[in-house]
């Protein structure tokens, strides 16, 4: 009798175990789905990010990016956009500059919106700091916006030369803004360091 509940609570057990593990694994499938979605449609709605045949695959917190787009600027954009994203810690960028995908087939236009030429300097830049605060990676930096026809400054410190690249589109990209002066500085080590301690 003993053995027999023994054997009872043994695979009782095993199968709370197997619902378990299948419950991680469609949580985890589902999870890469939404990452994988969320990075293709940065993609795709970037105005300034040109890209083909992109393919994106998502191993645990690695996105892995295939494909092609037409300049280095491109590459840097879309790996940013992707570390952006919830979970994604690392990125293996494998897209290839291939500007001569777009040589035949693709004409940059300017889109002259008269809507936009209404937005007035404290919509645009209160779009532009919504915008900051909206992406993971810009979202603690300290970063002046100013506007004036039009036309952003931003002035400030980040990081990374690749902030800083990231901070440039994400304000290019913004409704209203025709340009962008970028007056960022890249701190270094050093500098990070003495911030830190000014900090404590």
């Amino acid at each position: 009798m003993k053995n027999k509940k023994f054997g009872v609570f043994c695979i009782t057990s095993l199968v709370v175990l197997m619902l378990q593990n299948f419950g991680q694994k469609v949580w985890a499938e589902d999870l890469q789905d939404w990452q994988k979605g969320v990075i293709e449609g940065a993609f795709l709605f970037s105005s300034h990010l040109q890209s083909k045949d992109v393919r994106v695959d998502i191993q645990g917190d690695c996105a892995i990016l295939k494909g092609y787009v037409d300049s280095d600027l491109s590459k840097s954009l879309a790996e940013q956009l992707a570390l952006s994203v919830k979970g994604i810690d690392q990125v293996i960028n494998k897209l290839v500059v291939a500007p001569e995908q777009w040589s035949q087939n693709y004409q940059e236009v300017e889109i002259d919106n008269a809507g936009q030429h209404r937005l007035s300097n404290v919509t645009i830049t209160n779009k532009v700091r919504s915008q900051l605060l909206a992406n993971r990676v810009t979202s603690g930096m300290e970063i002046d916006v100013e506007t004036h026809n039009r036309v952003v400054t931003m002035s400030g410190a980040v990081s990374s030369e690749a902030e800083k690249v990231l901070t440039y589109w994400i304000v290019k990209n913004t409704q209203g803004v025709k340009k962008v002066i970028d007056k960022l500085d890249v701190l270094s080590n050093n500098s990070q360091q003495a911030v830190v301690q000014l900090a404590e």
